[in-house]
């Protein structure tokens, strides 16, 4: 259930608008323009060093501000639960409010899903000489956030070397360094995305409207003259987000006239504990699951199945095809229907696959619609297509079609809610509107379309391994990542070192996390298994895994099995957690780690062996951290067995226990208060 949403002004004036998770207030003496935004489970404080601002300015000029604006007006266009629509107008001031240049007209959209929607409209009425930067929405963020991704534009020669062949942009991650002066990031056309964070703390995503063309034309016809960067600037140290769609020190513009901008701010759901609901598993048709495998998985806690089968991988035979209807053949049907049925006979939640970008030529849609579907990248139009389809744009009304299209599916088969994968990218198909474009417009529509669809009991999996959305995992049960290798588009072949998962796999600590195996440990034996699954569950993270495609050995199938029937009796839900590296439990030997789980009574501790070799080593736990009195009385158990130590709260801090632990292996152990006595709990 997404939470409501509420508008209030305060005694000066500003207005506040609020969820359960963050706050954001508008200041009335700044042009009504953004100057805090706090989440409640993240640090609390305010991210922003300075309200965000837009500019029309000459070179290293403070130029014409929104922010200079005293006294705009406000007005609220719709105050629902679901969405608040603000308008914002006012004028462009240089700092002493002498001159301007032109006014300017803003309408804020708050919606439910955790994202403002801004459309900043200007209208210039002098002939203004000499303009060389032009700012939309830029932001001075704290320090803390310090860890950032960017998709750069797929004309930028980045984004050229790193995934060229379809023009994808993905994700490239990055961290600030230093302090001082220091680019991190610069892009001369405009990204499509932005986000810093604090890792497993909170953050913040930015990035333009579907159309591109709106940012890189207006001002100029010629593209390269934007900036798109990320900095870090001392006095006060901040990092900096620049959203510049002109800039140009030695080719300034004449600015005259009516400009618009589109842009989005996604903020993230933090949660304080998070809604571990789901421990899932893959199938396909290659074979189908029999109703003993299903009742198997059922009692090792497995609660979701994923039927992914949009190609046949080499083995021959039907598949489903994305956005094929009916998916099978008449006796596969029956088979998936059998499937399903033993699912839910077994308490187990089933999810149909659907690719965000893909139909398949043999689909009658595709053959009625296909050209005025379709993504292109080129000047000549050619389709994109590969084994598993053709791709298509979001912003066609191949949204619309897929909208219908799950709606059938879920409709007639009794499928419990969606797995999307694909990207939404570069288009330049000019029958979705305008020449340079991406889906990211309608993907949110997608997803909250979906979300509202499939209803609060539904499940919504979302693959983002490439392409990461804080709006995606405020409306998803569960995120999937971790198919690329360390910014580079191609896959692992082994399990990485427990520092080199990719910042995604925690993000701001918005959805459960699920590692995915599919490709990169395909040909590796039992060991890798062990060796990952020995730094998830350090992690908080779940593993991603298929019955008949990527864990194709009965050893390795069998080790995952045995690490969801360990951790989904936990109630992990109920619990607050905190990985090897906040400090709290801690160990002898380097290569050996300790997380925890925890709530005002009780402890989940986690003690593992990231090497391959036998290790003895001692753990501790700094109860006072976690606001645990050490005078306490504490029972430790190890999970699965009958025996427990009885030890203060005191001996667990200053002396620990001592364990050993096979090459990639794990323990867990519950720890509780208790009343009693030492001396009484003996008897």
């Amino acid at each position: 259930m997404l939470p409501p949403l509420f508008l209030k002004q305060s005694s000066k004036g500003d207005l506040i608008i609020r969820n359960e998770y963050w706050e954001v207030i508008h200041s009335v003496k700044q042009g009504g323009c953004i100057r805090s935004i706090r989440f409640f489970n993240g640090s609390g404080k305010n991210i922003l060093i300075s309200p965000v601002v837009s500019y029309f300015a000459k070179y290293k000029q403070d130029g014409y501000r929104d922010i200079y604006e005293d006294s705009p007006k406000i007005v609220i266009l719709e105050d629902k639960p679901e969405i608040k629509k603000i308008k914002i107008s006012g004028k462009l001031y240089e700092a002493k409010r002498k001159y301007t240049i032109g006014n300017y007209d803003y309408i804020y959209e708050y919606h439910q899903a955790g994202y403002i929607k801004t459309i900043r409209r200007y209208d210039i009425k002098k002939h203004t000489k000499g303009i060389s930067q032009v700012g939309i929405g830029c932001m001075d963020l704290i320090p803390v956030l310090s860890e950032y991704g960017v998709r750069p534009s797929p004309h930028n020669q980045t984004a050229k070397d790193y995934h060229s062949q379809y023009k994808d942009s993905p994700i490239i991650w990055g961290k600030v360094l230093s302090t001082g002066y220091n680019p991190q990031y610069i892009d001369n056309f405009v990204s499509y995305y932005f986000c810093v964070f604090n890792r497993g703390v909170e953050g913040i995503e930015v990035f333009p409207g579907s159309n591109i063309d709106e940012w890189e034309r207006q001002i100029t016809e010629e593209k390269g003259y934007a900036r798109f960067a990320i900095f870090r600037y001392p006095q006060p140290d901040r990092i900096s987000l620049v959203l510049e769609p002109f800039f140009s020190p030695n080719h300034p513009r004449d600015i005259y006239g009516r400009y618009s901008f589109t842009s989005y701010i996604g903020l993230p759901h933090v949660k304080e504990k998070l809604p571990r609901k789901y421990f899932s598993i893959g199938i396909n048709n290659k074979p189908w699951p029999s109703d003993e495998d299903i009742k198997k998985w059922a009692d090792k806690g497995i609660n979701l199945v994923r039927l992914h089968n949009d190609y046949h991988y080499g083995k021959g035979g039907s598949f489903w095809k994305d956005g094929m209807y009916p998916p099978y053949e008449k006796e596969e049907i029956k088979e998936m229907e059998r499937v399903i049925s033993t699912c839910h006979k077994y308490g187990v939640k089933i999810i149909a696959y659907f690719s965000i970008c893909t139909l398949h030529p043999d689909t009658p849609a595709y053959k009625r619609h296909h050209e005025e579907w379709k993504r292109t990248i080129t000047k000549e139009k050619k389709e994109l297509i590969n084994e598993f389809g053709a791709r298509m744009c979001l912003q066609s009304d191949f949204k619309e079609y897929l909208k219908s299209y799950i709606k059938q599916i879920l409709s007639t088969y009794k499928f419990d809610g969606i797995y999307f994968d694909g990207d939404v990218s570069y288009c330049n198909n000019s029958s979705h509107g305008n020449d340079n474009h991406y889906g990211i417009e309608g993907f949110i529509d997608l997803l909250e379309w979906s979300r509202n669809f499939i209803g609060e009991n539904g499940v919504l999996v979302i693959h983002q391994s490439l392409f990461p959305l804080i709006i995606a995992e405020n409306l998803a049960d569960e995120i999937v990542t971790m198919e690329e290798a360390k910014n580079e588009p191609y896959c692992y072949t082994f399990p990485p070192d427990i520092e080199g998962f990719s910042p995604h796999c925690t993000f701001m600590n918005i959805a459960p996390r699920q590692i995915c195996t599919s490709l990169w440990l395909e040909l590796k034996d039992k060991n890798s298994i062990k060796d990952l699954l020995s730094k998830c569950i350090l992690l908080n993270y779940s593993v991603y895994f298929s019955s008949n495609v990527s864990i194709s050995s009965k050893d390795k199938f069998n080790e995952i099995l045995n690490f969801f029937s360990t951790i989904a009796p936990l109630n992990l839900s109920e619990y607050r957690f905190m990985d090897y590296t906040k400090g709290i439990v801690v160990t002898d030997k380097d290569g050996c780690k300790g997380a925890v789980y925890f709530k005002e009574d009780s402890l989940i501790i986690i003690v593992s062996n990231i090497t391959a070799r036998k290790e003895t080593f001692t753990w501790k736990v700094n109860l006072n951290n976690l606001g645990w009195d050490t005078s306490s009385t504490l029972l430790i158990r190890e999970t699965n067995r009958e025996n427990y130590h009885l030890k203060a709260g005191k001996e667990l801090t200053d002396s620990g226990i001592k364990e050993t632990l096979q090459g990639f292996d794990y323990k867990i152990y519950i720890v509780k208060k208790i009343e009693r006595t030492m001396k009484d709990s003996k008897k």
